[in-house]
């Protein structure tokens, strides 16, 4: 350990703190005994001023001389100096501020001069105090550059020593002029000292980064990359702070050596686990043995090494790089794996087929080897296995139909033996080309199923009609046999039941609603009218029956929003038409305006004068005879009686 400098003598003075404070607490006991004297508040003030300027001055002496020879100068100076530069500033203060009130106050000149003689010991006592006070900094400054020197010095392990120019214990004020000087001084020491201390601060990070170092490094994994682990370990073992010139030079090499410690340590957290998890997934492929992939594309593992990479980036660009080579040969491996399971599933599927369905695509199917060697790629393999497996699908489902559509083709031929005057013939043949299970049909079973529906509604359809003709009067007015069965031809030969539904939906209306020329005979007079009434009725419009006498010739009327309807019914039977004069009764009804239309409705026919005289009025006269009469009838929701 070094020597202590030496301090010089008035470093530890007492005198400046002591005399200080008893100067102030004399000060303080002498006014307060003043101010209870006087009983004057002008008279007190005046004794506390004196008490005060007497107490400075008092306190100033004494210190003078009991301080150390080596500062009696100096605070002599340092008391001159202030004295002369603050007490014009001072007169000129009084001149101010006492003159006014001279004149008010009418004070005399001697209490003026007293008041002077105050102000000049106040500055007097406060100059004092500035000295004592820069004495007392330059006290603080050294302690604290002696406490920094005395750290440095007592540390055995510092390579660093505190050689300045001047050494701290010359700096005394006594080599002076002033206390300010001195300060200075030992400000300028302390710039120096700072440059010492932060070299001394410099070594000392030094010597700990390079112990933190050695234990960081004695904790990491020496089998991840042994090359690089031997080569950190030498490092640090044999770095010497001593062959530094700097401190600086040595933290810049510390760093560089912490930089790759720190690369060996993200290394230790990134490959181990990468490593073994690429060296599984490749031994999970070599133990298969129905692997069809080539593993000899990939690098040797041992080409992963962290030794021959420089930064933890490129080690981890080469780890994703392999990854990458990796992931595609599994994808391969997986198709192959994928396409081995479709060819088993093909092969499953292949004993469930019905070969009768369609003979030559189930050789197709059942002739192929559907050997995977035959492909390029996993890829290509799965993809056209695939292929083959929604065709087999197809076949499934085009099997669950084909039985419809032979008991169609079946029963195709049977209607046409037995219905030759229909053309079941041309039906049979486009059931023939379009059913007949292809390979075209296998690629669209959605088709195939259109068509047999479609057959299946043609033969249901055309059979409906062909039975209600066959059973019904074909002379009947609702019914309209020759479009009917040219309609029904047409359908067979286009394959389409689309033409034949509404006739379809109007037999269905018909079969249980069928009028015919005898049920109108089944109803009276009366109800006949009551019937027709009923008719308007259901198409919408508001009905009223007359009572029969004195109606003007109209049994009905019929009105909506548009339209009012005189309506005369004759129940008359066949061979008994309706003539002229019965019509111009209901001309009257138009003339007056009670009806917009007339109508007359009967069960018979009507004369050849009477539908020249109808025409005359065009849309204003309608007249219905009993085969319209029937035909409507038989539409309307009315049942026959």
């Amino acid at each position: 350990m070094r020597s202590p400098i030496e301090r010089p003598s008035y470093i530890d003075d007492p005198y400046p703190k002591r005399f200080s404070t008893k100067a102030i607490l004399t000060t303080i006991l002498l006014s307060f005994l003043i101010w209870l004297w006087s009983l004057n508040f002008l008279r007190g003030v005046a004794g506390i001023v004196d008490v005060a300027i007497v107490g400075g001055i008092a306190e100033w002496y004494w210190y003078y001389r009991n301080a150390p020879e080596s500062i009696k100068a100096d605070l002599s100076r340092s008391r001159l100096s202030v004295i002369l530069t603050k007490t014009g500033k001072l007169l000129l203060f009084i001149l101010l501020a006492v003159v006014p009130v001279y004149t008010i106050f009418g004070i005399s000149t001697i209490s003026l001069v007293v008041i002077y003689i105050v102000a000049v010991g106040l500055l007097v006592v406060t100059s004092g105090n500035l000295a004592l006070a820069d004495l007392s900094r330059a006290q603080r400054k050294y302690r604290n550059l002696e406490q920094r020197v005395t750290t440095i010095n007592d540390d055995a392990f510092a390579r660093v020593t505190v050689d300045i120019t001047p050494p701290l214990e010359t700096l005394s004020p006594k080599q002076y002029n002033s206390v300010d000087e001195a300060v200075a001084a030992l400000e300028n020491y302390e710039t120096k000292l700072s440059e010492v201390e932060e070299e001394y601060t410099n070594w000392k990070r030094a010597d700990q980064k390079l112990t933190r170092l050695r234990k960081k490094l004695d904790r990491l994994d020496k089998t991840v990359s042994p090359h690089k682990y031997a080569e950190l370990s030498e490092e640090t073992s044999e770095f010497l702070l001593d062959e530094y010139a700097s401190s600086k030079a040595a933290l810049a090499d510390l760093e560089r050596t912490e930089n790759r410690i720190l690369y060996y340590q993200k290394v230790n957290r990134v490959f181990p686990k990468r490593y073994k998890n690429i060296k599984k997934r490749i031994e999970t492929i070599k133990e298969d043995q129905t692997s069809r992939v080539d593993l000899e594309t990939l690098p040797p593992l041992e080409t992963l090494s962290p030794d021959r990479y420089s930064s933890i980036d490129d080690t981890v660009a080469a780890l994703e790089e392999y990854e990458q080579q990796l992931k595609e040969i599994e994808e391969e491996y997986q198709s192959w794996k994928r396409a081995e399971k479709e060819r088993t599933r093909i092969r499953k599927m292949l004993n469930q087929l019905d070969e009768s369905v369609a003979p030559d695509v189930y050789s197709a199917f059942s002739e192929r080897t559907y050997h995977l060697d035959e492909y390029a790629s996993g890829e290509a393999a799965l993809a056209d296995l695939k292929a083959t497996t929604q065709r087999i699908q197809n076949y499934r489902r085009v099997s669950q139909i084909f039985p419809k559509a032979e008991k169609l083709l079946t029963d195709a031929r049977t209607l046409q033996g037995r219905y030759s005057s229909y053309d079941f013939e041309s039906f049979v043949e486009q059931a023939e080309d379009r059913l007949t299970v292809t390979r075209a049909t296998i690629e669209d079973p959605a088709s195939y199923r259109r068509h047999v529906k479609e057959g299946r509604e043609t033969v249901g359809d055309s059979l409906r009609i062909i039975s209600f003709l066959q059973t019904v009067d074909t002379s009947h007015p609702s019914i309209d046999a020759y479009r009917w069965r040219t309609t029904v031809n047409s359908a067979l030969r286009e394959f389409s039941a689309r033409d034949l539904q509404p006739i379809v939906r109007k037999i269905e209306r018909l079969e249980n609603a069928l009028w015919r020329r005898e049920n109108l005979y089944a109803y009276s007079w009366r109800e006949f009218e009551e019937l027709v009434g009923a008719l308007y009725r259901s198409k919408g419009y508001q009905v009223t029956v007359t009572a029969g006498a004195n109606d003007g010739g109209v049994d009905v009327w019929a009105r909506n929003q548009s339209d009012t309807i005189a309506i005369q019914v004759k129940q008359y039977r066949q061979g008994n038409t309706v003539g002229r004069p019965d019509l111009q009764r209901l001309v009257s009804t138009l003339a007056t305006g009670e009806a917009t239309k007339v109508a007359v409705v009967t069960s018979s026919t009507f004369s050849s004068t009477a539908d020249e005289y109808a025409a005359q009025f065009g849309s204003q006269m309608e007249l219905i005879d009993g085969d319209a009469l029937i035909g409507i009838l038989s539409e309307s929701s009315i049942p026959p009686r």
